[in-house]
């Protein structure tokens, strides 16, 4: 499948590429500890990942939105950033459930819990200005200010219960699996962007 070449195929693509996604997920191994869980943890830590990459691509190409200020790039900062918010806001609400299941409630006092709810209100907001201001030179500021909060914050957060890494060391099928969930939804993450930076 060239998944490159048509926009009009985008839709289809994307779709493709999630329900392979969902697929790979139910397929893939339990873990020891967490058991079947494991597989929320998959797409946790997977939509958590590229919703932190969009959200420095997107504060990235603001930046030299800015800097340039060539209205081409603006279009890329929007989709950049809206896809970002998409896997955030869903990779933050798998990581809610998974952390019921496994640990049989919400621990309010996870540093972790409380950084990503508090960038998925701070992402949302900004999308929210954005759309009602709708000039170009503040989208691109409210981008650069996400990707630097979220990255500090996520770099710098603490951690109670949350494991550093549950993937890492559970073994290399898991690894394997878990970066290859990662890779199909990365594939599924260019395709929004392209879609959303489609020309009108």
């Amino acid at each position: 499948m060239n998944f490159m070449l048509k926009k009009a195929d985008i839709p289809l693509t994307i779709a493709f590429f999630v329900l392979m996604g969902l697929l790979l997920t139910l397929l893939a191994p339990s873990e020891k500890v967490l058991g079947a869980i494991v597989k929320l943890v998959y797409l946790h830590g997977t939509f958590i990942l590229i919703g932190l990459l969009m959200f420095t691509i997107s504060g990235v190409v603001g930046f030299a939105h800015i800097i340039t200020n060539r209205n081409p790039i603006f279009p890329l900062v929007k989709a950049t950033e809206h896809t970002a918010i998409i896997f955030w806001v869903c990779g933050t609400f798998i990581g809610i459930l998974t952390a019921y299941l496994a640990w049989g409630g919400i621990l309010l006092f996870e540093p972790r819990l409380i950084v990503a709810v508090l960038i998925s209100l701070l992402s949302l907001g900004a999308y929210m200005i954005s759309t009602s201001i709708k000039k170009p030179t503040i989208t691109s500021l409210l981008s650069i200010l996400i990707a630097v909060s979220a990255l500090g914050l996520m770099l710098n957060v603490g951690r109670v219960l949350h494991p550093v890494n549950p993937i890492r060391g559970s073994g290399p099928s898991i690894e394997l699996y878990f970066y290859s969930i990662t890779l199909i939804f990365l594939i599924v993450a260019i395709q929004m962007i392209r879609w959303m930076n489609r020309e009108k």
